[in-house]
């Protein structure tokens, strides 16, 4: 989506800026209007190859104001992992992914647009192969005599169709004249008219001219300014080709007539849109007769010389726009996912994206649907973070230079912390008290499970997309450490530091030390009573899940 959001904007630029000068050319003559167009149009066709070539010219750039400092949900070490994501200075995202809307839709206007160019292309070419070759000495003869004031060195090719209404010039290699069924009943007047007019366009090359413009416009079909400039296009062509025939000695008032008689004659209630030139096309007609009549009217033709210098000219302009855009280019797009461990969307993750070189950060938060998405993000080292209460932080670095990168987060459940200190002794549980525990842990169970039945059955979040629906163990099984005699006797104090995994049945599994520097019988003593602790259960979604939990036993003598 970057390359087409600048692309668009060079051709924006190139296109504002034609604009700009036909209208400052308003009083020269409508070839010259009309070349500025065409040459503007072609360099705005070009304008994602030129962006491929053209140097890049940096503005110089302020860093973005930097987010409040992130605070962590839990004081457990961040997941590292390749997903992740970055992004502009926004506080909120978008409810969807731009990019997969908008390169789709443009997609579908951009083949819809070029299929009816093409569909036009198709039916002027079976009107053409339907239509019979003029062979009358007359229109041969006035069509020669045209065509040498005109300087063209091939033969035009005449075609009378049976349409009632159609008169256009169009065909690169082969030009062709498509004549109206009325055009036998022409006088020679009109004729010559007729013919100076459709010459000129083949003599500019203005099939080319406009079937380029219609190339641009399908394309960019969402930009108006590309609108404006085919229409204007089309109209200077008119224009200039009054020009020519008024050039040739033509009185203007005689023109006028002969263009509104075949205005009048070609009207159809249903007219045909096509690619080609077209003489009498309504639209045009007012404004072209003042011109003709207007004797003050600059009426030159335009230079090989001018035709180079526009050229060139509004090539270094495209490539100079380019330059300024193709920067854009080095900003990064970064969207993707965020979901829990059993794959259900995340909403509202709070997403931290900081830069290593100018401190500077920025955050978004994922959609309902878990979607997050960060645009302009200035080349650099970047910190991806993402937290989600009741979930571990996620943490991942990236290099970021001017790529579109998609990242999916997959965030596990927080990691539980316990700390407790044995003073002195502690002591082994009477019978009775150990017979209280078993029937509260077995009541506690017994509750869990009716709990988990009315999750499944109740809880609007179960069995949907929507996760992040996080129920925390309850201790229903507490064992205290005994500190060992020799330890205590001896007067050795220390913290046994240990990760345990409480299984999807409550029951602590894989308990094991992070600390190999505290004295073994105190590792083992407290290893011995986190081992018997029970829990009723963790869910996730309305599921049992096995979650991580840190124990902290500090260990200290009587004084």
């Amino acid at each position: 989506m970057n390359a087409l959001f600048t692309t668009s904007v060079t051709v924006s630029l190139v296109v504002v800026c034609a604009l700009a000068v036909a209208a400052a050319l308003r009083h020269r003559s409508a070839a010259l209007r009309h070349w500025v167009l065409s040459a503007a149009i072609m360099c705005a066709l070009a304008a994602p190859l030129v962006e491929t070539v053209a140097p890049s010219w940096r503005l110089p750039q302020t860093s973005p104001a930097a987010v409040t400092e992130l605070t962590t949900f839990r004081a457990a070490p961040p997941d590292v992992g390749p997903g992740a994501a970055a992004s502009p200075a926004t506080s909120t995202s978008l409810p969807f992914n731009i990019a997969e809307f908008v390169v789709p839709v443009w997609l579908t206007g951009a083949a819809l647009s070029l299929s009816i160019l093409f569909i036009a292309m198709v039916r002027l070419t079976r009107i053409a192969s339907r239509a019979e070759r003029v062979r009358d000495e007359r229109w041969i003869g006035l069509a020669e005599a045209a065509s040498r004031v005109h300087g063209l060195r091939h033969r035009v090719l005449l075609l009378q169709s049976d349409h009632p209404t159609l008169l256009v010039t169009w065909g690169l290699m082969q030009p062709k004249i498509i004549l109206p069924a009325v055009a036998r009943e022409w006088s020679d007047d009109r004729i010559h008219v007729v013919l100076s007019h459709e010459l000129a366009h083949i003599a500019r090359w203005d099939w080319a001219a406009q079937l380029t413009a219609e190339m641009l416009r399908s394309i960019y079909w969402f930009n108006p300014l590309v609108w404006i400039a085919c229409r204007r296009l089309r109209r200077e062509s008119e224009h200039a080709c009054d020009d020519a025939v008024l050039n040739l000695g033509v009185e203007g008032p005689a023109y006028a007539t002969h263009l509104l008689d075949l205005a009048r004659v070609l009207r159809h209630p249903k007219p045909m849109w096509s690619p080609a030139p077209a003489m009498a096309r309504q639209s045009t007609l007012e404004r072209r007769i003042r011109a003709m009549l207007n004797d003050r009217q600059d009426r030159q033709d335009i230079t090989r010389a001018m035709r180079v210098a526009t050229s060139i000219a509004l090539l270094t302009l495209t490539l100079v726009i380019a330059g300024f855009t193709a920067s854009a280019q080095t900003f990064s797009t970064v969207s993707g996912s965020i979901v829990d461990s059993q794959g259900a969307a995340l909403r509202d993750a709070r997403l931290i994206l900081s830069n290593v070189q100018s401190k500077a950060k920025y955050e978004v938060r994922s959609t309902s649907t878990g979607q997050f998405e960060f645009l302009g993000v200035t080349p650099g080292d970047y910190t991806l973070q993402a937290v989600v209460p009741g979930f571990r932080n996620f943490q991942t670095n990236m290099t970021l230079a001017g790529q579109t990168l998609r990242r999916d987060i997959s965030m596990n459940v927080g990691t539980l912390e316990e700390t407790i200190s044995i003073m002195g002794g502690g002591g082994d549980r009477s019978a009775a008290d150990r017979l209280k525990d078993d029937q509260f842990a077995l009541n506690a169970r017994e509750r869990f499970q009716r709990t988990l039945a009315e999750c499944r059955t109740s809880d609007p979040i179960a069995g949907t997309a929507v996760g992040g629906q996080i129920r925390p163990p309850r201790k229903i099984r507490d064992v205290r450490p005994l500190y060992p005699e020799g330890a205590r006797s001896a007067g050795i104090a220390g913290s046994a530091k240990l990760v345990a995994i409480i299984g999807t049945d409550g029951f602590v599994k894989d308990v094991k030390s992070i600390d190999a520097t505290v004295n073994p019988d105190l590792v083992q003593a407290a290893t011995e009573a986190v081992r018997q602790w029970e829990f009723d259960g963790t869910l996730l979604n309305c599921v049992p899940v096995e979650v991580e939990m840190t124990v902290s036993v500090g260990f200290a003598p009587e004084r």
